[in-house]
This record gives C-alpha cells, structure tokens and sequence, in this order.
C-alpha cells in the first residue's frame, strides 16, 4: 500500500490529536471544565513574563544602538561611563538575545495552549453557539476581535467590506513588517559594530556567534509553527492492523 503524505501545520497536528481523542467515549468527561481551565489558567503569567522579557530585550537593545554606536551620547551609572566598561557590549548582546529566545518559547507555549482550548471548545459546543464559544475562548493579550455571521436577514455590502479587507489588512501587514524590518536592522547595526571592535578579542566574537545562533533558533521554531512540513499518514495502516487483531483466529 502506497503512503499518503499529508502537509500539516503544527497547530493542524494539535487539531489532529484533539479530534482523535475526541472519538474515545471518555472524551467529553476527561476535556472537561476543569481540564480547559488548567490550560488557560498559565496563559496569563506567561503573557506578563513575555511583556517583562521583551522589554527587557528593547530596553537593552536601545541601550546599546544609542550608548554604543553614537560617539556623541554618555551613559553614567553612580559616576561611572558605561562606554568605559570592556566587554559591556558583548554581554549586553547576549542578554537581549537571551530574552528573545525565553520570550519565543513562551510565545510557543502560550499560542499551544490557546489552539487547544480553541479546538476544545469547539467540539465541546453545540454547532449553532460554536462561534460564540470561539470568542470566550482565551486570546492573545486578551485580544478579542469579534465578526458577526451573514445571516439571510443581514444585508452586507460587499463593495464597504471589500474596501476595509483593502485598507486594513494592507496596513496591519505593514506595521508588523516594519516592526520586524526595524528589529533586524538594529541586530544588524549592534553585531556589525561589536565585530568591528572586539573589546574581548574570541569573546566577542564568541558572543556574536550566540547571538547568530539563538536567532536562528528562533526562526526554526517560528518556521516550524508556521509552515506546513510532510508527513506520512498510516491512519489507513492502522485501521487495517486493528481490523486484523479482531479477526476471529480458527486453529
């Protein structure tokens, strides 16, 4: 029997999990209240540890573009130039990338735990209230945005909606490239200047290949939850091996 590949995001691999577990008798029982709320109760202090760390990484980021890479600005601490300090630089770097990689694997976690309670919902509610049950499900800082359905007794116009998708989504695209283009230019200005003067000689350089590597790490995860990858589906191979077990055996 030839394999079929199947192109799965992780989140489709979630959903995958979710709605076989969902074919057992004890699904309803064990995904109860309970179970949500021990998923969504962690969101929370995982949101606030994401907001403290990427204002740590800003804050040093800033620190360094403006105290390190402009001659002309000073940053005194209890009367002492921090410009002055050898290697601040390179330790600095690799706190902020540091941070951004805590950052991102809390961000995984969360946007899992968000995805299941999601497909949980989902399943869990009548069909008629499931979109309602898709807006109490937990978001993204609390981010809820709200659409309502096109019923037949609500007249739509497309020629508005088409002009908000244009405007908007446009827009929305922009401020986050801008906001990713931004972030990398600075990494770039900040590994570009500490390898043009290495206070700490091979530990610099040591310090850019971390940070190098932690980014690239966060693309990997990043590129992992986001991109669909190949995998083999044997549903149909089990299914044929569980049929085969139940078969009456004659001796």
């Amino acid at each position: 029997m030839k394999k079929q590949i199947r192109w799965m995001t992780y989140n489709q691999r979630v959903s995958a999990d979710i709605e076989s577990a969902f074919r057992s008798p004890d699904a309803q029982e064990f995904f109860c209240k309970e179970f949500v709320d021990s998923l969504a109760v962690p969101i929370k202090q995982q949101e606030e540890w994401i907001i403290k760390l990427l204002t740590i990484q800003f804050t040093l980021v800033v620190f360094l573009l403006v105290g390190f890479v402009s001659e002309d600005v000073t940053f005194h601490v209890l009367g002492v130039d921090l410009k002055n300090i050898v290697g601040l630089r390179e330790v600095l770097l690799a706190l902020s990338v540091t941070a951004a990689m805590f950052a991102m694997l809390l961000l995984s976690a969360r946007d899992t735990a968000i995805h299941m309670i999601t497909e949980i919902q989902k399943r869990k509610s009548p069909e008629a209230f499931r979109h309602f049950a898709a807006f109490a499900a937990p978001r993204a800082f609390n981010f809820r945005v709200y659409l309502p359905r096109e019923f037949d007794d609500w007249i739509f116009e497309r020629i508005p909606r088409g002009v908000y998708a244009f405007i908007f989504f446009p827009l929305l695209a922009s401020v986050f490239g801008s906001l990713i283009a931004v972030s990398f230019v600075v990494q770039w200005i900040i590994i570009t200047e500490v390898w043009k003067a290495p206070m700490l000689g091979a530990w610099s350089y040591a310090a850019i290949g971390y940070a190098i590597a932690v980014y690239l790490l966060n693309c990997v995860i990043l590129l992992r939850r986001s991109l669909p990858f190949p995998y083999y589906d044997s549903s149909e191979l089990k299914r044929l091996g569980a049929r085969a077990l139940d078969m009456p055996r004659f001796k």
